[in-house]
């Protein structure tokens, strides 16, 4: 998904340092309805693997504990969002 003016390399050293032209479509329709994109996150070069890692920003790590790794094509999402808290589960 691109949001204009932030970063678009897609993890691939090829695209480094591209910003993104415009809004993608999802963006474009979040905003619509009034959101405001504040970040991009970390991927896989091109989103083609199962661990996101890439040339361009390294490897994702876990906020919490940086010996470890949110793991998956999604592991950039997954380090941006707070856990909730044991005592609250």
């Amino acid at each position: 998904m691109c949001v204009a003016g932030m970063c678009y390399s897609v993890g691939s050293l090829l695209r480094k340092g591209a910003k993104a032209p415009v809004d993608g479509e999802a963006v474009s329709a979040v905003r619509r309805a009034g959101a405001i994109p504040i970040s991009v996150s970390n991927t896989p070069e091109l989103c083609l693997s199962f661990e996101t890692d890439n040339l361009v920003s390294g490897r994702t790590l876990n906020p919490y504990d940086t010996l470890r790794t949110p793991g998956g094509s999604s592991g950039g999402e997954a380090s941006s969002v707070r856990p909730t808290p044991r005592s609250l589960l």
